[in-house]
């Protein structure tokens, strides 16, 4: 079962960092655990984000807030509290997608306007326990983490953007590993990675042989 100590620890074994080994992210002392400390959410929540991971896929009925809301959009809808990032709107027409537009609604919260009635998102949850993390995801995050606190840990300034290539690479295998795992096709490739080819194509870097 995966653990957050467990990524943090990778994270600091890519940069060469393993004289520190994490046991409690929230419970242990030192320069380097704060560092740790400081990026581990946010990079959670950044990886998260850069697909539609199985396991963070929510479906949820949205509460209604206004169905008077402008000339555009008949309908507005509290933004779901644990959404990192909105997918789709589910319709029954599977042959076009449900248009909507996402805005703040209030200081601390965001709104979701469309013309769907009884509306129902699918989006990508805030999922902070890493016993459902996928490995894909597991791998993938670790190489984020690593890029984050690089600047802080590292002596070498190149270490920051090896290990961000090498997320972008992990990243790829880990969406294909996923998409695998559900019904319909894998998600289509950024222009920034169907430029590449296979995992080696970037800067002369492969993560498979990282001294090349």
């Amino acid at each position: 079962m995966t653990t957050v100590a467990q990524i943090c620890n990778l994270a600091l074994a890519h940069i060469k960092q393993s004289q520190t080994v994490v046991s409690n992210l929230d419970t242990d002392e030192g320069n380097t655990v704060a560092i740790l400390r400081l990026h581990f959410d946010i990079s959670r929540q950044y990886v998260l984000g850069d697909h539609k991971w199985n396991f963070a896929t929510k479906r949820e009925v949205l509460a209604l807030v206004d169905d008077s809301t402008n000339s555009r959009w008949s309908h507005k809808y509290l933004y779901p509290t644990d959404a990192i990032s909105m997918r789709e709107i589910e319709t029954n027409d599977q042959t076009q997608a449900t248009p909507y537009e996402i805005q703040n609604y209030n200081d601390d919260s965001r709104c979701i306007l469309t013309n769907q009635e009884n509306a129902v998102a699918v989006y990508t949850a805030d999922i902070k326990n890493p016993a459902t993390y996928s490995p894909g995801f597991v791998v993938s995050l670790s190489w984020y983490l690593a890029s984050e606190i690089a600047p802080a840990l590292s002596e070498d300034s190149a270490v920051q953007d090896y290990c961000y290539t090498i997320y972008r690479n992990s990243l790829i295998k880990a969406k294909t590993m996923d998409s695998n795992e559900g019904e319909g096709n894998a998600e289509p490739l950024a222009a920034w990675d169907r430029a590449r080819t296979g995992f080696g194509g970037y800067g002369g870097f492969d993560d498979r042989n990282p001294s090349r």
